[in-house]
């Protein structure tokens, strides 16, 4: 992820709060998908150790906390600087049995923030939060042909 335009870390503002990562999907011709990362869950939250921009904040004992009064220390902190680069890479092996070619698609996106924070926030109020296309890339490859 390139910041190539904003004169501001992304994500910017309430970095543990806010949600920016990447989807990235790897798929046979077939629609088979080889590799799925950054799909949010049926609770429309987002996954496990996916490539995420953004903080984690956490209070004087170590654990999670949404609640600014609380917060003394970032567990994760991961934002792309002015100017700056976010990299991360991913290995896939694709079965001998999907037919190529092998197409990649990677999105950037973003929301203000999970359901979760919005309903501890906002109550009974909270909504579901839009998700907004930052970026895509694309690209099809024969199998077997590595990627420059």
């Amino acid at each position: 992820v390139n910041n190539v335009g904003a004169g501001h870390a992304l994500p910017t503002s309430l970095t543990e709060v806010r949600e920016m990562w990447v989807e990235l999907v790897v798929a046979g011709a077939d629609g088979f998908e080889v590799l799925s990362s950054g799909k949010i869950d049926s609770h429309e939250e987002l996954p496990a150790g996916i490539f995420r921009l953004g903080a984690v904040a956490g209070a004087l004992n170590g654990e999670v906390t949404h609640k600014p009064w609380e917060v003394t220390q970032f567990l994760y902190n991961r934002v792309v600087a002015p100017k700056g680069t976010q990299t991360e890479w991913y290995s896939v092996e694709v079965p001998i049995d999907v037919p190529g070619p092998i197409s990649i698609r990677a999105r950037l996106l973003y929301r203000i923030a999970s359901p979760a924070t919005l309903a501890l926030a906002m109550g009974e109020d909270a909504f579901i939060p839009t998700i907004a296309e930052v970026a895509t890339a694309s690209v099809v490859r024969p199998i077997g042909l590595p990627l420059e």
